[in-house]
């Protein structure tokens, strides 16, 4: 049985996930990539997985306390 691949985004694409500027995003990777949604690089490209185990989705998930977003 073949697995079904993750699907992802770019970093332009995740950048309009969150709502803030591409660069905003790329800042946020490398200065402080733990706090950073989870990415891979293939070559140059920077890949955001958004199911999955280790996926924006789960990285959201980790943030949010008793249903409420933890900055409410």
């Amino acid at each position: 049985m073949q697995s079904e691949m993750p699907k992802t985004a770019s970093a332009k694409e995740m950048a309009q996930i969150l709502g803030i500027s591409k660069s905003a995003l790329d800042k946020m990777r490398c200065v402080s990539p733990e706090n950073s949604p989870p990415f891979f690089k293939m070559g140059r490209r920077v890949i955001y997985p958004l199911t999955g185990q280790n996926s924006y989705a789960a990285w959201i998930a980790e943030r949010v306390q008793g249903g409420r977003a933890a900055h409410d």
